[in-house]
């Protein structure tokens, strides 16, 4: 019996003509059991993206938004108008396999429980290299690909994560809405990360689907506006959602993630440290919209910081930042400073005994571990 709902797939360009024909190909060609259809949101695009895909691809839906919304903005923009009950996000810089779709909604569709699924991502350059398995949060609140570089081989079995990637994900249209979608304050990067860390704390899992499987055209750069942005949005997803307990008594393991950011912004010169800078002014500028979204991330929640953050992980792991004797170096010198003050924050907040007792408050009241059986 075919218990496949009907997806709907939203792609966001911003000049991605030189990527879309492939990306659309690929999603068209999907071997998935029931409707679906794709959506592409235009953020402005210079390049004539809009009428490659008209002239192409007249199945798919064409959404120009008056402006580039960016990551965030322009999926909540295609959300809007999907009809889908599935939504799923994926990059134009992709390359998605026949059953990604199947396998992306596949955990949904036999778990309520399970909130978000996300792809195994490899490299398009190296198709058995992984570029990432969801993301890995720190409690530092740094954000790394989860299992970045491995061998596609090695990771074969689904399992809990962090956190989703943006580059390929789905969620039940519904809680999405619930939730209030991406926050367009990120515009992007860690939009993924902290609406993965929102559906957490409603009592959802986020969800591994390692045979769906997309190659995504991955190149790591980290310029100074993106350190400025990904750095905002970090201490952004911190204040939103962690409650004022868990923030003070995490205090320890935020200043060994502020020695980490600003050791390497040092080492990279001013520009990156004008953007820590620059990051930490934007957060006192907009303090008081930052305590408004606080207070409705935290009114929203149905679990427990004690629950959720026993999960993260002292230290992160950045690979692509590790290359050399001096990564490795600063890594291995850096991980007791972290795992020091992780573990003293997670003592003042009571997580450091064992979880006897499950959050009463974990699981969704719509949800069942076997609610419907996947096909």
């Amino acid at each position: 019996m075919n218990n496949f709902p009907h997806t709907s797939v939203i792609l966001v360009g911003y000049n991605s003509a030189v990527w879309l024909p492939r990306a659309f190909t690929a999603l068209l060609d999907q071997n998935y059991p029931s409707n679906f259809d794709v959506i592409f949101v235009d953020n402005g695009s210079s390049d004539g993206s809009v009428d490659l895909v008209r002239r192409d691809f007249p199945m798919v839906r064409i959404i120009e938004s008056k402006h580039n919304g960016g990551y965030a903005g322009g999926n909540n923009l295609g959300a809007n108008y999907a009809r889908g009950e599935i939504l799923a996000f994926v990059n134009p810089d992709t390359c998605v396999e026949p059953d990604w779709l199947t396998e992306l909604v596949r955990p949904l569709v036999r778990d309520r429980a399970i909130g978000m699924t996300t792809s195994k991502i490899v490299r398009m350059d190296a198709l058995d290299t992984i570029n990432t398995c969801g993301n890995d949060i720190s409690l530092s609140g740094i954000t790394t690909c989860r299992a970045a570089g491995a061998s596609a081989g090695e990771i074969m079995v689904d399992e809990d994560v962090d956190a989703v990637s943006g580059a390929a994900c789905a969620i039940r249209r519904n809680l999405f809405h619930r939730l209030g979608g991406f926050d367009d304050e990120f515009f992007m990067y860690l939009e993924d990360t902290d609406l993965s860390w929102r559906v957490r704390l409603a009592g959802y899992r986020c969800r591994l689907a390692t045979r769906s499987v997309v190659a995504h055209d991955y190149t790591f750069q980290l310029t100074p506006k993106k350190t400025e942005r990904i750095e905002r949005n970090r201490y952004l997803m911190l204040a939103k959602n962690l409650s004022l307990r868990s923030l003070l008594a995490l205090i320890p393991a935020f200043l060994a993630g502020e020695v980490a950011t600003w050791g390497w912004a040092l080492s990279h010169g001013p520009k990156h440290m004008l953007a820590k800078l620059k990051a930490i002014g934007w957060m006192l500028v907009h303090v008081r919209m930052v305590l408004a979204l606080h207070h409705r991330t935290q009114a929203a929640r149905r679990v427990t910081d004690a629950t959720l953050l026993r999960g993260y992980h002292p230290a992160p792991e950045i690979s692509e930042i590790r290359a050399g004797a001096m990564g490795r170096l600063a890594q291995a010198a850096l991980a007791p400073l972290f795992t020091l003050t992780s573990m003293l924050a997670l003592a003042l907040i009571g997580l450091s005994a064992p979880d006897t007792a499950r959050d009463s408050r974990a699981i969704p009241p719509d949800a069942s571990s076997t609610a419907r059986s996947g096909s």
